[in-house]
C-alpha cells in the first residue's frame, strides 16, 4: 500500500504538497489494520451483482479524484500515455483498502452508537450526528488555515462594494454585497460569514436528511451520507470560502427540497405554512445571488405551476418570492444607485467553453469565430488561455439569443 502511494504521487502529474504526501502515506498505514475483520465484513454485504459493482464504482471514482484530471483531462490536446493510465490503475489499486476500510469503521461505529440496534435513532441523536458529522470538518478546516480563502471576486465584494454600496455597479449581485454590509454592521470580519454559511448548510442538509428519513431512508445510509458529505474537501474548503456562489448553491439545494416535499408528499405537506415560506426564500435567493439566477428561478416556478396548478398556497409563495424581487431590483435598488452593467461579462463563463473547443482544435462556425476575437481582444493567436482562470474580455455585443445559438453549435 506504501509503495503504491509513493508510485501513483510520483508518476501522475499531479503536484501534491508535501503535507498532503504525508497523510496520504499515513492513511496508508492506518488503513492496513484489522485485515481479517475488514475483508469478512467487506464480504458480507457484497453478494449481489450490483453491490459488486457499486465497490468497483467507488474504488475507480476514488483513483480518478487523486489523480484523475492530470491523466484524462488536463492538458486539453494530449491524449493519456500507457504509463499515465498504469498510474491511473495503481490508484486505484491503492484506494481499495482505502474504500474497504471506511466502510467497515462505519459500520463498526455505526454499531457502537445508542439506539442503533432499533429502527430509529433518537431524534436528537440523530440531528446532533448529522450536523458533527457536517460541520467538524469544516471547523478543522477554518482552525488549520486562513478564514475566506478565496479570489479577488471576494475582496470586490466585502471591501469595495460592500462598504460602498451606493452607485456601486451590479456587477456581482448588489444584494449579495447588501447582506456583507449587514453582517459587517455586527462584526467586521470573514468569521461571522462563514459561520452563517455553516448555519445555511447544517439547516438545508438537516432538513434534506429529516425528509428522506420520513421517506423511510435508514439512519445508517443517512449518517453514511453526512458523513461523505461533510468530509469532501470541495464542501468543507468552499464552506470556508466568501464567494456568492457558495449560498447560492445552497438555495438551489433548498428549493429543490421543498419542491419535493409539496409535489411528491403533497398530502403531508399542503397544509404546512412553514415550507412555502421556505420556497419563497430559496427562490429569491436563487435569483437575488448569481446574475443567471433568473433561470433556474424560471424554471422551478414553471414546474411547480404545472405540478401544483391546482393549489392556491403555491400561488402565494411564488407571489410572494416575485414581490420580494421585484423591491430589492427596483426601489432598494434605486435608493442605492445601484449601476445595470447590461451585457458586460454576460457571456464570461460559457465563453471559457467555447475557448475550450477552440484551444483544443474544434470546428467553430464563422459567427462564433467572431466570439472567440472578442473574448481574445481580437488576438486568439496571442490569448494565454487557461481553462480553470477566466481572463477573456467582458465586452461582448452579441444578443443572448446569438450567443446561446453559437455555443449549442460548438
Amino acid at each position: 500500500e506504501l509503495s503504491l502511494c509513493a508510485l501513483f504521487m510520483a508518476g501522475s502529474g499531479t503536484p501534491f504538497q508535501k503535507a498532503t504526501q504525508v497523510l496520504l502515506f499515513a492513511l496508508s498505514a492506518c488503513v492496513m489494520v484489522c485485515p481479517q475483520q475488514r475483508r469478512d465484513y467487506i464480504r458480507s454485504v457484497s453478494g449481489g451483482v450490483w453491490h459488486k459493482a457499486l465497490l468497483v464504482f467507488l474504488y475507480l471514482w476514488g483513483g480518478f479524484a487523486l489523480v484523475g484530471q492530470r491523466i484524462f483531462i488536463f492538458p486539453l490536446d494530449v491524449l493519456p500515455s500507457l504509463r499515465k493510465v498504469a498510474v491511473f490503475v495503481l490508484a486505484v489499486l491503492w484506494f481499495v483498502p482505502v474504500t474497504n476500510t471506511g466502510l467497515w469503521l462505519l459500520h463498526v461505529a455505526g454499531e457502537r452508537l445508542p439506539g442503533w440496534g432499533k429502527r430509529k435513532l433518537p431524534l436528537p441523536w440523530f440531528c446532533a450526528a448529522c450536523l458533527m458529522l457536517l460541520l467538524i470538518p469544516a471547523a478543522v478546516h477554518l482552525i488549520a488555515f486562513n478564514p475566506g480563502i478565496s479570489s479577488m471576486d471576494t475582496y470586490s465584494c466585502m471591501v469595495e462594494n460592500a462598504k460602498n454600496l451606493r452607485g456601486m455597479e451590479d456587477w456581482h449581485p448588489a444584494f449579495y454585497c447588501m447582506l456583507l454590509r449587514a453582517v459587517q454592521h455586527v462584526w467586521d470580519s470573514t468569521y461571522p460569514v462563514i459561520f452563517l454559511q455553516w448555519a445555511l448548510w447544517g439547516y438545508v442538509f438537516l432538513d434534506l436528511f429529516l425528509y428522506l428519513r420520513k421517506k423511510g431512508l435508514g439512519d445508517a445510509l443517512l449518517l453514511g451520507t453526512a458523513f461523505v458529505t461533510g468530509i469532501s474537501p470541495g464542501n468543507f474548503i468552499d464552506l470556508n470560502t466568501i464567494w456568492k456562489d457558495i449560498p447560492y448553491a445552497l438555495c438551489l439545494l433548498w428549493a429543490m427540497i421543498t419542491a419535493a416535499k409539496l409535489t411528491l408528499d403533497k398530502d403531508i405537506y399542503r397544509g404546512r405554512w412553514y415550507v412555502y415560506a421556505e420556497l419563497a426564500a430559496a427562490l429569491t435567493g436563487i435569483y437575488l445571488l448569481r446574475k443567471n439566477g433568473v433561470v433556474p428561478f424560471l424554471c422551478i416556478a414553471l414546474a411547480l405551476l404545472l405540478a401544483l396548478a391546482r393549489n392556491w398556497k403555491i400561488y402565494a409563495s411564488l407571489g410572494l418570492a416575485a414581490a420580494l424581487v421585484l423591491t430589492v431590483k427596483g426601489p432598494v435598488y434605486s435608493a442605492l444607485e445601484v449601476q445595470d452593467v447590461g451585457r458586460r461579462g454576460m457571456y464570461i463563463g460559457l465563453g471559457q467553453d467555447i475557448l475550450g473547443v477552440y484551444y483544443a482544435g474544434g470546428d467553430l462556425s464563422p459567427e462564433t469565430m467572431e466570439i472567440v476575437r472578442a473574448l481574445t481582444f481580437g488576438e486568439p493567436e496571442e490569448f494565454q488561455y487557461r481553462p480553470n482562470y477566466a481572463s477573456s474580455s467582458y465586452e461582448v455585443d452579441v444578443s443572448p439569443g446569438e450567443f446561446i445559438r453559437c455555443y449549442l453549435d460548438t
